[in-house]
């Protein structure tokens, strides 16, 4: 299992080892397979193909998702490969709120209203 924030940068995969043989072990090059690479929740993890082989993941909403290849031969021989993501939150990029409240006091308005109270100019006993 992976476990990536969501604002992880894309990353390149790859289908690695990829190999064809007859029945008495010889390798078939240029075997005609056909492949499939998808993810069980694109909003989590998204996949994008260069070709049969390769390409990139994206990363989004926090989510699980299985990202799997599907290898085909014409036969009807198949293999599958998975790989399980848990995209969490990522870094702090924003602060906001945070209102310091102060329990029986009220807030004068701005800086000039307490200015005004300094120089006389209200008649008020606010605190």
């Amino acid at each position: 299992m992976y476990i990536v924030k969501d604002d992880n940068p894309d990353v390149e995969y790859r289908l690695g080892n990829l190999s064809a043989q007859d029945a008495e072990g010889n390798e078939i090059d240029g075997a005609e397979l056909s492949t499939t690479i998808s993810s069980s929740d694109p909003a989590v993890v998204k996949v994008t193909s260069k070709d049969q082989t390769s390409g990139k993941l994206s990363f989004g909403k926090p989510g699980t998702a299985t990202v799997t290849a599907t290898i085909n031969a014409p036969n009807g021989q198949q293999i599958i490969r998975t790989a399980n993501f848990v995209v969490t939150t990522g870094d702090v990029a924003l602060i906001s709120g945070g209102d310091l409240e102060i329990d029986g006091l009220t807030e004068a308005a701005d800086e000039t209203a307490l200015a005004s109270e300094d120089a006389g100019g209200s008649d008020s006993d606010t605190v």
